[in-house]
């Protein structure tokens, strides 16, 4: 039932950056989970769903108070792999020297721009220097990972961040901001067009081909991933709450509890939300209209609660998803016509 699972063991953070979809660096009140409710936590989804990969994140991870225990818990753990996602501001040797001896351990590091001046329109001033130089400084056993959140503060920079990562043996990946946490404030200066999004994907596939780098590509979301219990992602909050994925990330939408951990509870409240979501697939968002009403699932229940409060509604990706279709059709026809020229 569970595909992956993403965990932020803390809500502290160095920084407050203006896309941060869980608005860590603002928090009123610290929240974080312990290192030893951490292992319990994660050897009891090892036994269940036979996860063997953890993402660790936050807030920043290195931050966490116990990090020193949080380490030894992974390294005690030989059965299991960690990706650790970090903003790369933070020193810490131990760390380090793990992900240069122990394969089981990969990191993420998020930048969202090519230089100081251009990170420092979604992070703080002067924090590119200091992940730059942290990056720079190992030479890790799995190549690192360097994300960029594309926004309007960034979206033209897109070659030059794949430039960025083959410089410093990283592969880049990508994602579009979400109308969430920090990001629902500044939404007006980072919102990115249908066909900016559009243009941000050719681009992105471009070069893909251009570098020979695969990479993530942030595709229109056509279906909620809940409705499909076999390939869920979950996420684990700060306070310890679990959340069906990272963007359902409400209260009102927890499933269970890390400190409370009652798996035949937490599956059938999925399942109630499942049958719940598929709701959406019957809705008319104008759909009966739309020539592309059979490949659409409807879109992102998440999406649509963070911009109306009703996860039901249209989640406002619509035309982002007609023309990736549209584009799709097109490339079809052009190779069918390619195909009959050399028949």
């Amino acid at each position: 039932m569970i595909l992956s699972c993403y965990v932020e063991i803390t809500n502290r953070c160095n920084l407050n950056c203006r896309h941060c979809y869980n608005a860590s660096g603002s928090k009123r009140e610290l929240q974080e989970i312990p290192a030893d409710e951490l292992e319990k936590f994660l050897v009891a989804f090892h036994q269940r769903y036979g996860l063997s990969i953890f993402d660790i994140s936050g807030g920043e991870p290195l931050l966490h108070r116990q990090w020193g225990q949080v380490l030894d818990v992974m390294e005690k753990h030989k059965e299991l792999s960690f990706f650790v996602v970090t903003n790369g501001t933070v020193r810490c040797d131990r760390f380090y020297r793990l992900l240069e001896t122990d394969d089981r351990f990969s990191v993420q590091f998020s930048i969202d721009g090519i230089d100081d001046e251009t990170n420092a329109r979604v992070r703080e001033k002067g924090s590119y220097m200091k992940t730059m130089r942290n990056l720079s400084s190992f030479q890790p056993k799995v190549s690192p990972i360097i994300k960029m959140t594309v926004s309007r503060l960034n979206f033209s920079l897109i070659e030059e961040y794949f430039v960025l990562a083959i410089e410093n043996n990283c592969k880049p990946s990508f994602a579009f901001a979400e109308k969430m946490g920090h990001a629902d404030r500044y939404w007006r200066e980072i919102e990115l067009t249908p066909e900016e999004k559009l243009k941000v994907i050719e681009k992105i596939e471009k070069l893909q081909e251009k570098y020979g780098i695969k990479t993530t590509v942030p595709y229109a979301t056509f279906n909620c991933s809940i409705i499909n219990l076999d390939r869920l992602s979950i996420c684990v909050k700060s306070n310890g709450d679990i959340q069906p994925c990272q963007n359902l990330y409400e209260p009102e939408f927890s499933v269970g509890s890390l400190y409370r951990l009652d798996f035949d509870s937490m599956e059938e409240k999925l399942k109630e939300l499942q049958s719940l979501l598929s709701e959406r697939q019957k809705s008319d968002y104008g759909c009966h209209k739309c020539i592309s009403k059979n490949l659409c699932g409807r879109g992102c229940a998440a999406s649509a609660y963070h911009l109306t409060k009703d996860y039901l509604a249209d989640d406002g990706d619509c035309n982002f998803r007609k023309l990736q279709i549209s584009r799709q059709v097109a490339k079809n026809v052009l190779t069918m016509r390619r195909e009959d020229l050399h028949a």
